[in-house]
């Protein structure tokens, strides 16, 4: 029997840092896999390249890709479908090819509540207080397709959520994202933090 060796990668840039290959390689491994991960930095106005790129996911030369900063969010328009989730938080982490549609999923939002889940199981100097069990106070540095994530999680588990970035605007048209589907307790702020931060029960950057 003819094993599938599976080709992966990251979509970004700049990206030549990315521990991805190490950490997905391993992953592999571990399920018993075999395949390759692979960098491919993508400049933030090179569509063609992005194009190309999804081109070769359609004709299987690609089985898979993540996606990270700058391209998130512009990535989706040359996709066939998006999931609920994807839909939602208004940005993709992951591209694979369905029944010959390309499908941008987002797994973000999922990875970080697991991981908030586990921080809460376990000891802490100062516990949060037992609201923020089941919804507290967050403020979010930052509003590009991660911080689209966070929020989406915790506002799907009755947080109040706050977000401030160095670009107002993008914090600005983060709120009015979750505003637009009816969700309230998603709001901006363009003050000084400082006064603030004792209001808050989680702090995610």
């Amino acid at each position: 029997m003819t094993m599938t060796f599976y080709k992966l990668g990251l979509i970004g840039y700049p990206i030549s840092h990315s521990v991805s290959p190490q950490i997905h390689s391993a992953a592999l491994k571990e399920a018993g896999l075999d395949g390759e991960y692979k960098l491919y930095p993508i400049a933030p106005d090179d569509m063609q390249g992005l194009k190309d790129l999804l081109t070769k996911v359609r004709l299987g030369e690609i089985h898979g890709l993540n996606v990270t900063i700058p391209h998130k969010q512009n990535v989706m328009s040359l996709l066939d479908e998006l999931t609920p989730t994807a839909t939602a938080i208004g940005a993709v982490n992951t591209i694979s090819l369905r029944d010959g549609r390309l499908v941008g999923d987002n797994t973000d939002a999922g990875g970080f509540w697991h991981d908030l889940q586990t921080l809460l199981s376990h000891p802490i100097p100062q516990p949060l207080p037992r609201k923020a069990e089941k919804g507290g106070n967050a403020l979010i540095l930052g509003a590009g397709g991660s911080a689209r994530a966070v929020a989406y999680a915790l506002l799907q588990h009755d947080w109040d959520v706050t977000i401030t970035a160095r670009r107002s605007e993008q914090a600005q048209s983060l709120v009015t994202h979750y505003a637009s589907q009816q969700i309230k307790n998603v709001h901006y702020t363009a003050t000084t933090l400082h006064p603030l931060l004792s209001t808050f029960h989680l702090v995610v950057n």
